[in-house]
Protein backbone atom coordinates (compact mmCIF):
# COMPACT_ATOMS: atom_id res chain seq x y z
CA UNK A 1 0.00 0.00 0.00
CA UNK A 2 1.49 3.77 -0.97
CA UNK A 3 2.04 6.10 2.20
CA UNK A 4 -0.65 7.93 2.77
CA UNK A 5 -3.00 9.38 5.86
CA UNK A 6 -5.64 6.68 5.58
CA UNK A 7 -7.65 8.09 8.79
CA UNK A 8 -8.21 11.35 6.33
CA UNK A 9 -8.44 9.30 3.13
CA UNK A 10 -11.28 7.46 5.37
CA UNK A 11 -12.21 10.76 6.62
CA UNK A 12 -12.34 12.86 3.02
CA UNK A 13 -14.48 9.65 1.33
CA UNK A 14 -17.07 8.57 4.01
CA UNK A 15 -20.36 8.31 2.78
CA UNK A 16 -23.20 9.27 4.19
CA UNK A 17 -25.58 6.63 6.00
CA UNK A 18 -28.86 6.30 7.01
CA UNK A 19 -29.34 4.52 10.58
CA UNK A 20 -33.78 4.57 11.87
CA UNK A 21 -34.87 8.47 11.58
CA UNK A 22 -30.92 9.88 11.11
CA UNK A 23 -28.99 10.67 8.50
CA UNK A 24 -25.27 10.37 9.38
CA UNK A 25 -22.53 12.79 7.19
CA UNK A 26 -19.02 13.52 8.06
CA UNK A 27 -18.21 16.98 7.86
CA UNK A 28 -16.99 17.08 4.48
CA UNK A 29 -19.94 16.13 2.83
CA UNK A 30 -21.73 19.20 0.13
CA UNK A 31 -24.87 17.40 -0.68
CA UNK A 32 -28.13 16.92 0.17
CA UNK A 33 -29.88 16.05 3.12
CA UNK A 34 -33.07 14.37 3.31
CA UNK A 35 -35.62 16.55 4.96
CA UNK A 36 -37.61 13.67 6.44
CA UNK A 37 -34.08 12.17 8.48
CA UNK A 38 -32.63 14.34 11.79
CA UNK A 39 -28.92 15.22 10.39
CA UNK A 40 -25.92 14.18 12.33
CA UNK A 41 -22.41 15.35 11.57
CA UNK A 42 -20.17 12.47 12.68
CA UNK A 43 -16.39 12.19 11.08
CA UNK A 44 -14.78 8.86 10.69
CA UNK A 45 -12.49 9.69 13.22
CA UNK A 46 -9.85 8.20 15.95
CA UNK A 47 -12.98 7.09 18.41
CA UNK A 48 -15.60 4.61 17.48
CA UNK A 49 -19.33 5.43 15.91
CA UNK A 50 -19.47 6.64 12.46
CA UNK A 51 -22.62 4.98 12.16
CA UNK A 52 -22.32 2.45 9.93
CA UNK A 53 -21.84 -0.36 12.35
CA UNK A 54 -24.39 -2.29 12.81
CA UNK A 55 -24.42 -1.75 16.42
CA UNK A 56 -24.27 1.99 16.37
CA UNK A 57 -27.59 1.37 14.09
CA UNK A 58 -29.17 -1.04 16.61
CA UNK A 59 -28.80 1.85 19.43
CA UNK A 60 -30.20 4.50 17.08
CA UNK A 61 -33.05 2.08 16.25
CA UNK A 62 -33.45 1.16 20.36
CA UNK A 63 -33.62 5.37 20.83
CA UNK A 64 -36.19 5.14 17.91
CA UNK A 65 -38.60 3.10 19.59
CA UNK A 66 -38.16 4.31 22.98
CA UNK A 67 -39.25 7.56 21.95
CA UNK A 68 -42.95 6.20 21.41
CA UNK A 69 -42.24 4.79 25.36
CA UNK A 70 -40.46 7.45 27.63
CA UNK A 71 -39.22 10.62 27.78
CA UNK A 72 -35.44 11.48 28.89
CA UNK A 73 -34.29 14.26 30.55
CA UNK A 74 -30.82 12.50 31.92
CA UNK A 75 -28.80 10.29 30.22
CA UNK A 76 -25.82 8.35 30.17
CA UNK A 77 -23.33 7.30 27.08
CA UNK A 78 -21.33 4.78 29.07
CA UNK A 79 -17.90 4.40 26.34
CA UNK A 80 -18.99 6.95 24.11
CA UNK A 81 -16.57 6.99 21.33
CA UNK A 82 -17.37 9.46 19.08
CA UNK A 83 -20.15 10.63 20.80
CA UNK A 84 -22.97 9.58 18.01
CA UNK A 85 -24.78 8.05 20.98
CA UNK A 86 -25.29 10.68 23.04
CA UNK A 87 -25.72 13.77 19.92
CA UNK A 88 -28.73 11.28 19.10
CA UNK A 89 -30.14 11.19 22.19
CA UNK A 90 -30.29 15.21 22.28
CA UNK A 91 -31.54 15.18 18.82
CA UNK A 92 -35.07 12.61 20.05
CA UNK A 93 -35.23 14.34 23.18
CA UNK A 94 -34.17 18.22 22.96
CA UNK A 95 -34.65 18.64 26.86
CA UNK A 96 -32.12 15.58 27.92
CA UNK A 97 -28.96 16.33 29.60
CA UNK A 98 -26.49 13.75 28.58
CA UNK A 99 -23.30 12.28 31.07
CA UNK A 100 -20.45 11.07 28.35
CA UNK A 101 -17.93 8.54 29.72
CA UNK A 102 -14.80 6.96 27.84
CA UNK A 103 -11.67 5.10 29.03
CA UNK A 104 -9.98 6.75 26.17
CA UNK A 105 -9.40 10.39 26.49
CA UNK A 106 -9.03 10.41 23.19
CA UNK A 107 -12.86 9.77 22.88
CA UNK A 108 -13.79 12.51 24.92
CA UNK A 109 -11.75 15.36 22.45
CA UNK A 110 -14.01 13.97 19.82
CA UNK A 111 -17.09 13.66 21.37
CA UNK A 112 -16.84 17.63 22.18
CA UNK A 113 -15.89 18.42 18.82
CA UNK A 114 -19.09 16.35 17.24
CA UNK A 115 -21.07 18.43 20.09
CA UNK A 116 -20.18 21.53 19.42
CA UNK A 117 -20.48 20.50 15.47
CA UNK A 118 -24.30 19.55 15.74
CA UNK A 119 -24.89 22.49 18.19
CA UNK A 120 -25.29 20.33 21.51
CA UNK A 121 -22.67 21.18 23.26
CA UNK A 122 -24.24 22.93 26.29
CA UNK A 123 -26.48 19.69 26.60
CA UNK A 124 -23.48 17.21 26.74
CA UNK A 125 -20.91 17.08 29.91
CA UNK A 126 -17.85 15.16 29.28
CA UNK A 127 -15.47 12.93 31.27
CA UNK A 128 -12.70 10.33 30.91
CA UNK A 129 -12.62 7.06 33.25
CA UNK A 130 -13.17 4.46 34.31
CA UNK A 131 -16.35 3.32 33.64
CA UNK A 132 -18.93 3.76 36.30
CA UNK A 133 -16.09 4.53 38.89
CA UNK A 134 -15.93 8.29 37.01
CA UNK A 135 -16.85 11.08 39.00
CA UNK A 136 -19.48 12.36 36.76
CA UNK A 137 -21.23 9.14 36.35
CA UNK A 138 -22.13 9.33 40.19
CA UNK A 139 -22.56 13.05 40.32
CA UNK A 140 -25.52 13.01 37.45
CA UNK A 141 -27.32 9.67 38.55
CA UNK A 142 -29.94 8.50 38.32
CA UNK A 143 -30.29 8.55 34.54
CA UNK A 144 -33.94 8.17 32.56
CA UNK A 145 -31.41 6.11 29.97
CA UNK A 146 -28.12 4.20 29.95
CA UNK A 147 -26.76 3.66 26.35
CA UNK A 148 -23.71 1.38 26.17
CA UNK A 149 -22.38 -0.05 23.30
CA UNK A 150 -19.25 -1.72 24.00
CA UNK A 151 -18.11 -5.16 24.07
CA UNK A 152 -20.61 -8.33 25.86
CA UNK A 153 -17.97 -9.39 28.58
CA UNK A 154 -18.18 -5.69 30.15
CA UNK A 155 -21.23 -5.13 29.49
CA UNK A 156 -21.75 -8.36 32.05
CA UNK A 157 -18.94 -7.37 34.32
CA UNK A 158 -20.67 -3.95 34.60
CA UNK A 159 -24.42 -4.90 34.64
CA UNK A 160 -24.84 -4.14 39.20
CA UNK A 161 -22.95 -0.59 38.25
CA UNK A 162 -25.55 0.39 35.90
CA UNK A 163 -28.27 -1.09 37.62
CA UNK A 164 -27.41 0.98 40.32
CA UNK A 165 -27.06 3.95 38.22
CA UNK A 166 -30.33 3.42 36.52
CA UNK A 167 -33.71 5.48 38.20
CA UNK A 168 -36.85 2.90 38.41
CA UNK A 169 -38.76 2.78 35.49
CA UNK A 170 -35.67 3.87 33.22
CA UNK A 171 -34.31 1.91 30.37
CA UNK A 172 -30.85 0.61 29.32
CA UNK A 173 -30.08 0.09 25.19
CA UNK A 174 -26.82 -2.50 25.28
CA UNK A 175 -25.63 -3.39 22.29
CA UNK A 176 -21.75 -4.58 21.16
CA UNK A 177 -22.74 -8.11 21.62
CA UNK A 178 -23.25 -11.06 18.56
CA UNK A 179 -26.40 -13.06 18.50
CA UNK A 180 -24.58 -15.80 20.39
CA UNK A 181 -24.14 -13.63 23.26
CA UNK A 182 -27.01 -12.26 23.69
CA UNK A 183 -28.27 -14.61 26.17
CA UNK A 184 -25.52 -14.12 28.53
CA UNK A 185 -25.71 -10.42 28.24
CA UNK A 186 -29.65 -10.47 28.46
CA UNK A 187 -29.02 -13.20 31.94
CA UNK A 188 -26.43 -10.41 33.53
CA UNK A 189 -29.14 -7.58 33.83
CA UNK A 190 -32.26 -9.70 34.22
CA UNK A 191 -30.51 -11.61 37.12
CA UNK A 192 -30.76 -7.67 38.95
CA UNK A 193 -34.23 -7.20 37.61
CA UNK A 194 -34.19 -5.71 34.55
CA UNK A 195 -36.83 -6.92 32.14
CA UNK A 196 -36.18 -6.94 28.34
CA UNK A 197 -38.26 -4.98 26.04
CA UNK A 198 -36.76 -5.37 22.60
CA UNK A 199 -34.12 -7.49 21.10
CA UNK A 200 -33.18 -5.53 17.80
CA UNK A 201 -31.08 -7.52 15.03
CA UNK A 202 -28.54 -6.06 12.45
CA UNK A 203 -26.88 -8.70 10.96
CA UNK A 204 -24.62 -10.58 13.40
CA UNK A 205 -25.21 -8.41 15.97
CA UNK A 206 -27.67 -7.43 18.65
CA UNK A 207 -29.12 -3.97 20.28
CA UNK A 208 -30.91 -4.91 23.49
CA UNK A 209 -33.57 -2.74 25.65
CA UNK A 210 -34.51 -3.28 29.21
CA UNK A 211 -36.47 -1.78 31.80
CA UNK A 212 -35.83 -1.08 35.38
CA UNK A 213 -39.40 -1.91 37.38
CA UNK A 214 -40.86 0.88 39.16
CA UNK A 215 -40.86 -1.19 42.33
Amino acid sequence: LPEKDWLRHVHDNFPPVEAGRFYIYGSHYTGEKPAHLIPLCIDAATAFGSGEHETTKGCLTAFDMLDKKTSVQNALDMGCGSGILAIAITKIWPDAHIAAVDIDPESIIVTERHAAMNDCAAQIVTEAGDGYNTALVAQNAPYDLIAANILAGPLMDMAPDLDKNLKPGGYCVLSGLLGRQENDVTAAHTALGLVPVHSITVGEWRALVLQKPLA
